[in-house]
């Protein structure tokens, strides 16, 4: 390793590492603003709330990894113009093109680590974190409610206008039961107290209330019967967290490729799931084409240092998502072939950079 590239990489290293630390923050606000909501207000312990955190981690250095590649640079190569010592290395014989290649081969170690880390880990990730809501929603059956709004558990609809989170208590129930034949059930309590049990079943306990239930064959009449307590069952049909199956994104890289071709076997569309697999290459390789852009940027602004570098990264980093949503949309519609699609946003930034 030459002189030159240590200083690079000593110069680079910190930028890089603010950079995540900084990106993965700001992706991690709305996620910090839900899992606050269910500390202060639903009572979910910090043990959990912590192992969430651990979980969506992953998913987000998917990202902020490649976004951290394209501020370092700019704000390394840009010091360095600022400060001419892009004119010193040009006055010495080096091209300032070539202070690039140390970081575009770092970049380039980069992608094939997470080539690896979004096809396993971010899958065990993103899957460990349902199951961990999952039993924290079985464990907090009232996170599944909110106040005057329906929400559905079985065949039941639950309507509630006050919602105590911390001591389980509902007040101003309506318990809606849909039937496959005849008609609903209606419910009204004055209060409740929403459980649940260890096998996903979830205990409604309603005091000072009335059933309603309409005649089949006369829905303008029917019964009402009025009550002091009464409790109902309201089987969910949930399943246990470990047995909770996986979804498409989080199926590692080798089950995933089987289920496309499953999909193609069974004559079923597979451009969804071949996006979500070509996605994780994309992702990955974005490390080196960020690199590249960046270093083209670096090198032709000569004025405003690291104010200038952030600036121009947010500009490329804005157009960069842009295209990458167009190109999911247009894989996923099956109107450019998956692979194609979601790598646009590097031919067309790599493309600019070169």
């Amino acid at each position: 390793m030459t002189l030159l590239t240590r200083y690079l990489l000593v110069e680079f290293v910190p930028p890089w590492l603010l950079g995540i630390a900084l990106f993965t923050f700001l992706l991690l606000m709305d996620q910090i603003f839900m899992l606050a909501k269910l500390i202060l207000s639903k009572g979910v312990g910090l043990a959990l709330i912590a192992q969430l955190l651990a979980n969506v981690l992953p998913s987000l250095l998917t990202l902020t990894i490649p976004m951290s590649f394209l501020l370092a640079v700019l704000l390394t190569l840009g010091r360095l113009n600022e400060d001419h010592e892009i004119v010193a290395c040009r006055a010495s014989g080096v091209h300032p093109a070539k202070l690039a290649g140390p970081l575009l081969m770092l970049a380039s170690v980069a992608s094939v680590v997470l080539m690896w880390f979004n096809g396993w880990v971010v899958p065990d990730a993103q899957h460990a974190f349902t199951r961990t809501f999952v039993r924290i929603a079985h464990a907090h059956p009232l996170l599944r409610l909110e106040e005057r709004t329906f929400r559905q558990i079985g065949p039941y609809w639950l309507y509630a206008t006050k919602v105590d989170h911390r001591t389980g208590r509902l007040r101003g129930l309506i318990v809606y039961r849909t039937r496959t034949e005849g008609l609903p059930t209606l419910i009204s309590a004055q209060e409740g107290w929403l459980t649940s049990s260890k096998d996903g079943r979830y205990f409604l306990s309603l005091r000072a209330g009335e059933i309603q239930e309409a005649d089949k064959k006369d829905p303008s009449s029917g019964s009402r019967v009025q009550f002091v307590t009464y409790d109902l069952l309201l089987d969910a049909g949930s399943a246990e967290p470990a047995t909770i199956g996986r979804s498409t994104p989080e199926l590692p890289t080798p089950q995933l490729r089987e289920e496309i071709a499953r999909f193609r076997r069974d004559g079923l569309p597979t451009s969804s799931l071949e996006v979500t697999l070509h996605m994780r290459t994309a992702l990955a390789w974005a490390c080196p084409v960020l690199v590249l852009v960046a270093s083209a940027l670096a090198l032709r602004v000569r004025r405003g240092g690291r104010t200038v570098g952030f600036g121009l990264s947010l500009i490329v980093l804005f157009t960069y998502h842009m295209l990458l949503i167009a190109g999911r949309a247009l894989g996923d519609r099956g109107t450019l072939p998956p692979m194609l699609a979601v790598w646009i946003p590097n031919l067309v930034v790599g493309g600019a950079g070169a």
